[in-house]
């Protein structure tokens, strides 16, 4: 197996810009909006902007969330020396495997937990979703 390049540290660099490139295509393809997604990933619409243009290079913590967000490997956003067609797989652009794009409403919803800051806050809002889902079912 092929071993990737280090990772550039200098900001706006090749990489950074790549990256970038990357994070806009998926969260576009996903349907999701800048401000769902920094809110999801607890951060600014402004650093999450930064790093789709590639001026803030992306920390791994952030990938890794990102990633979970869109239920997809890291590597569709690190991984530079894959394919151009983002959201592809190197062997005969075969699509990655992912969710089809998240509706508003599961936005919204996604939106309300992460701004609840409180962890067992947060735990008690998932609680009531749950009891409200068992007692609607037919």
């Amino acid at each position: 197996m092929e071993q990737s390049p280090p990772i550039p540290s200098e900001e706006g660099s090749e990489y950074s810009l790549a990256v970038g490139e990357r994070l806009r295509f998926l969260r576009k393809k996903h349907g999701l909006t800048l401000n769902f997604v920094a809110d999801s990933l607890g951060i600014s619409y402004q650093q999450f902007q930064k790093y789709e243009k590639g001026s803030s290079r992306l920390s791994l913590e952030y990938a890794q969330k990102f990633a979970q967000l869109i239920g997809a490997p890291v590597s569709v956003i690190t991984d530079t020396a894959s394919s151009s067609r983002f959201g592809m797989s190197d062997n005969e652009q075969t699509p990655l495997s992912a969710p089809a794009a998240i509706d508003e409403t599961l936005a919204e919803f996604f939106g309300a937990y992460h701004s609840i800051k409180n962890p067992e806050k947060r735990k008690n809002f998932v609680r009531l979703v749950k009891e409200m889902a068992k007692n609607m079912q037919d």
